[in-house]
């Protein structure tokens, strides 16, 4: 009778593997298909997995096998700070689904920067460096806009809502940003995130949740955005009440940034002008500049251009209202948004240039080899426009 082969790993870095993507220990004996003491015998280093067990175990926790095999616990790169508190505490912990997309995020940052040196890419530096003692929001976000090349005739020409979001990640990922979204593999509630900016040098990341509208996305993009500048790492929900310093400065430069003054003056009228503002004028307001209307009713009130109780009136309104519309694009273009403009471009070049076979992309963008034609389609369509 053949015999079991062993796989001799690091029973430490099997309770962490775990952990870190925060599987409590009967969920993880479940989907391991063995008992909770079995597991938990692993653990503790009284016994070991198969081969065959460590191979499903490395798919449950998204961990590579040989990680299993360090001598000792990988440690973490970078640390960000969780926003979503109140008063100084955690709302909760993250979900699994939470931390396998920021590890599958962090992974594709890893590939960017190979990919970059077999493509002999020049990474961007990003010199801009933002502090949050300042004394002008106005004056910040002009000169955030100039960094990003962001013209107030090319945004206001946008009308569509997702060619809008598709215009502000381009010009954000020219900068030397790697903007992801979220995997419908893994999907992540909205109430738990809505973005995360981590600080990586060279391509800091920005991820997006894919649940979320386009028009949220664009602002989350742009706090994101805000926080990589003041060279911070965060993870957000973007809540009205969450009285965090930071997180209230990067709402009010996003405002700024997305919603220029003097062009909103030119549209909304005169600073301090206070009006009954209708339905109508307010969604005239969003399709121009291509924000929400809840960004437009803050930068009313910013400008004293109406009142408070307004303002929390209409924000409850399309709080209750800002869904994102039901079903998915076609699988090339949502392999594009998932893995961003920028990294499926660095793919599909290398592809080009034979330094990778289509199993490899079919592996970095997570889809199948038939998807492959119309993802270099769609690249090279955008890249006309």
């Amino acid at each position: 009778m053949a015999t079991t082969e062993q796989a001799y790993i690091n029973h430490d870095i099997l309770a962490w593997a775990r952990k870190t993507i925060n599987y409590d220990i009967d969920i993880a004996a479940k989907r391991i298909k063995v008992d909770v003491e079995k597991l938990l015998s692993w653990e503790r280093g009284e016994d070991l997995p198969s081969i065959s067990q460590l191979r499903r175990i490395s798919t449950i926790y998204k961990r590579p096998v040989s990680i299993f095999f360090l001598s000792e616990v990988p440690a973490e790169d970078i640390v960000f700070t969780d926003y979503r508190k109140i008063h100084g505490e955690n709302i909760y912990d993250n979900s699994p689904q939470l931390n396998i997309q920021i590890r599958q995020a962090r992974y594709k940052r890893a590939m960017a920067i190979d990919l970059s040196e077999l493509l002999s890419i020049n990474i961007p530096e990003i010199g801009f460096k933002l502090s949050q003692h300042i004394g002008n929001f106005d004056e910040v976000a002009k000169e955030i806009r100039t960094f990003l090349n962001a013209n107030i005739r090319d945004q206001i020409k946008v009308t569509d809502q997702y060619e809008s979001l598709k215009y502000w990640k381009k010009i954000i990922e020219d900068t030397g940003i790697l903007v992801f979204h979220t995997s419908i593999h893994y999907p992540v509630d909205i109430n738990e995130m809505r973005g995360i900016s981590l600080n990586f040098r060279p391509f800091p990341i920005i991820l997006l949740n894919s649940k979320d509208a386009p028009y949220g996305r664009i602002f989350t993009l742009l706090h994101e955005l805000t926080h990589i500048l003041l060279q911070d790492s965060g993870l957000c929900d973007l809540d009205e009440h969450n009285n965090n310093s930071v997180e209230v400065f990067c709402n009010k430069i996003a405002a700024s940034i997305l919603v220029p003054k003097d062009k909103f003056f030119e549209y909304a009228g005169p600073e301090n002008e206070t009006k009954a503002w209708t339905e109508a004028e307010i969604d005239n307001l969003s399709k121009t500049f291509s924000v929400s209307k809840e960004v437009i009713v803050r930068r009313l009130l910013t400008f004293n251009k109406t009142t408070k109780e307004f303002y929390k009136e209409k924000r409850a309104e399309y709080l209750n209202k800002y869904l994102k519309p039901s079903g998915h694009p076609p699988v090339h273009r949502m392999a594009i948004s998932t893995n961003g403009y920028k990294f499926t471009s660095m793919v599909m070049d290398a592809y080009s240039q034979h330094i990778i076979s289509q199993s490899d992309i079919a592996s970095y963008l997570g889809v199948k080899t038939k998807h492959i034609p119309k993802i270099e389609h769609e690249l090279y369509k955008a890249h006309e426009v």
